[in-house]
């Protein structure tokens, strides 16, 4: 096969209801047991969920979901690949984001986004925000506390421990704590 090809399939994982695009092999085992945390976290699973791990996205997004394409049925992540840690600490604040979508809390639709069935904010007043009021949006400041916090929920838990043994590099990390 192509080295090309061969480099892109070592990268994917899919499961029943997640894709993992773009990370080593012991990253995607570690976001699939993340995914699972999360879903049993908020006690809910979005289907067909698809995390995308680009190198770089822009110098002002570190991570998004696309609100017309949850509308759509297509739960998808799409992060900034920056070390493991920081992708959980991502994945926490998108996935938040779906969650919240799926509850019927956030919305976006008319060029708007709506939280709680009203119009809130335009999507372009919204892209150019500042952090201060970016972090100030009710959905925002949820999903940066969760990122802060939820993580380590996981990373102290025993969860890494499902995962010994698939991967001689995860092993390492693991054993190692170097999460």
């Amino acid at each position: 096969m192509n080295k090309r090809i061969d480099e892109f399939l070592e990268s994917v994982l899919i499961t029943e209801n997640t894709t993992i695009v773009g990370v080593k092999n012991y990253n995607k085992y570690i976001i699939e047991e993340y995914i699972n945390f999360l879903n049993t976290y908020f006690n809910i699973q979005p289907q067909n969920l698809k995390i995308k791990v680009n190198k770089r996205i822009n110098k002002r997004t570190f991570g998004y979901i696309n609100l017309s394409k949850l509308r759509n049925g297509k739960n998808e992540i799409v992060i900034e690949s920056k070390g493991t840690n920081y992708m959980l600490s991502m994945i926490t604040h998108e996935y938040t984001h779906i969650v919240q979508y799926l509850k019927n809390n956030l919305d976006g639709k008319d060029d708007n986004i709506y939280w709680k069935g009203k119009e809130y904010i335009s999507v372009e007043d919204y892209n150019n925000l500042d952090y201060n009021a970016y972090s100030k949006l009710p959905w925002e400041k949820e999903a940066l506390e969760n990122q802060k916090k939820i993580p380590d929920l996981f990373i102290n838990g025993n969860h890494l421990d499902k995962l010994l043994g698939k991967d001689d590099s995860l092993d390492y990390i693991i054993n190692n704590n170097l999460l």
